[in-house]
């Protein structure tokens, strides 16, 4: 009995450093995924003006993401036309517009999963649809954090 409630406790204890995804509203874990420093997370979606596909590239920074490069192929309200200082604003030889050296550190970041955005995160290779995670219209909360091996289970982590 002892080894069954240690072996309880110790698979609940917050240890693992995770990428989680919360409900913005109420705080809820949605998913958990295991990470550590470097790993990737890539939030795709249409944008609502232009209509065109917008990728935002992050990085796990110690506990933080850190927002690199953003790719677009057309310019539009909201879409940078010019580089923000420290910044460089390319055609690569895809001919996509490469914004790179943003370096924007969060120690979170929320975002509306839209009904006409189509929200998906390509994290470590794996694509999820933000739809899969959470209704759209609702917002969900990413961050680096920590999570119980639990957490990591059940969370697909």
């Amino acid at each position: 009995m002892f080894f069954l409630i240690c072996f309880l406790i110790f698979i609940n204890l917050p240890i693992n450093k995770a990428l989680l995804l919360t409900d913005a509203k109420n705080g809820k874990l949605l998913l958990a995924l295991s990470c550590r420093d470097d790993d990737r997370l890539v939030i795709s979606f249409i944008h609502s003006v232009n209509k065109r596909p917008v990728h935002d590239y992050f990085k796990v920074t110690g506990g933080q993401l850190l927002l690199y490069k953003s790719r677009y192929d057309a310019f539009g309200a909201g879409m940078p036309e010019n580089a923000p200082e420290g910044a460089s604003l390319k055609m690569n030889e895809n001919g996509m517009l490469e914004l790179t050296g943003i370096n924007r550190t969060m120690e979170e970041f929320t975002l509306f999963n839209g009904v006409v955005a189509r929200h998906t995160m390509d994290f470590k290779g794996r694509i999820i649809a933000l739809t899969e995670i959470i209704p759209s219209g609702q917002p969900v909360t990413f961050k680096v954090g920590r999570a119980s091996y639990y957490e990591l289970w059940i969370g697909r982590g």
